[in-house]
């Protein structure tokens, strides 16, 4: 596939996500007696970043001349794996209502496997501190500022 279409078919489906988004974002409350921003927010504003951003690469992209050059996924495993992966994780969490330690283990294993570096102790101590930033940022974002219990 040339990658203008690759690129024209992601802007399309990131487009068609954040409509879907902002969508379903509209059933959860704005705010709360005693809570200025509620969970509503953070869905509505992301799913508008979705939308205006595809929307300005689908402009850019359509006035590009396609170049001929070919879009090659190296190791489509991985594409799989983390689809894959992201949907068992979605279905744990659901079943155990347990978000931190199952996205703990989830990014862990993750960044682990993704990392093309040789075992070794340096890249153990970049996967656990890199996963404890990525968490730390989920639990003050969503636990602190948007007092949601995940």
């Amino acid at each position: 596939m040339s990658f203008k279409k690759a690129s024209l078919f992601a802007f399309s489906l990131t487009f068609v996500l954040g409509l879907l988004f902002f969508a379903f974002s509209f059933k959860l409350p704005t705010s709360t007696p005693g809570m200025v921003v509620g969970p509503g927010y953070y869905p509505r504003v992301l799913s508008l970043f979705l939308i205006v951003s595809s929307v300005i690469g689908l402009y850019v992209q359509a006035r590009k001349p396609d170049d001929g050059k070919r879009v090659e996924i190296k190791k489509p495993l991985y594409l799989f794996l983390v689809l894959g992966f992201s949907v068992l994780v979605a279905g744990v969490w659901h079943a155990t209502r347990s978000f931190y330690p199952i996205a703990i283990v989830a990014t862990l294993t993750l960044l682990w496997v993704l990392n093309p570096e040789p075992t070794s102790r340096k890249k153990a101590l970049k996967t656990v501190g890199i996963t404890i930033v990525l968490i730390g940022v989920i639990c003050l974002l969503f636990t602190v500022v948007l007092q949601l219990n995940l």
